[in-house]
């Protein structure tokens, strides 16, 4: 839809038109680094969320957050489909897999991977300089759609939290708490 066909055309018309907005946004690109090479935990991890909140306000920094762990479950969770269609479903099982988890797993969230799959198809196929709204009504629609299967996975683990005792964990907002 951006009229850029391959990843060299991507990353040389990424840049920003101004060193101002180049530098603002750079807190959220070290923001992603870190969390991404900390799998979203650590004190260096709540030390870029803070400066995040600290500058743009809790909300947007929540977002950032939101984001970020939204990345991370994509890139887990697409491995893990293609380490069972790739391995398991072939009789390689990878040491340590659980193939009864990859199945369920597959079963639950392979519909999303399609659906990802097929509008990403979809929009290839429209022009280039496509009106603003339509990029808006995108980038509102494809959330939503992913939400449909994230959401009951977050609603078991928030459920089954007060059972779990002696560990830490990082909490909307980046702070730690125990529930030892």
């Amino acid at each position: 839809m951006a009229g850029l066909s391959d990843a060299q055309g991507v990353n040389a018309n990424g840049k920003l038109s101004t060193k101002e907005e180049s530098d603002e946004l750079e807190a959220f690109a070290d923001y992603g680094r870190t969390f991404a090479k900390n799998h979203g935990r650590g004190d260096e991890v709540a030390s870029k969320y803070s400066a995040i909140s600290d500058e743009h306000g809790t909300l947007v920094a929540l977002s950032a957050e939101g984001l970020a762990y939204f990345l991370m479950w994509g890139s887990i969770g697409g491995n893990t489909i293609n380490g069972f269609l790739q391995g398991t479903l072939k009789g390689k099982t990878k040491s340590g897999s659980n193939a009864i988890f990859e199945i369920l797993f597959v079963l639950f969230y392979g519909p999303l991977f399609v659906v990802i799959n097929l509008t990403s198809r979809i929009l290839s196929l429209f022009p280039s300089g496509v009106p603003s709204a339509i990029s808006i009504i995108v980038s509102v629609i494809l959330p939503t759609v992913a939400s449909i299967w994230i959401i009951p996975y977050a609603l078991i683990a928030m459920l089954s939290l007060p059972f779990i005792k002696g560990e830490e964990f990082l909490p909307i907002g980046g702070g730690y708490f125990s529930l030892a």
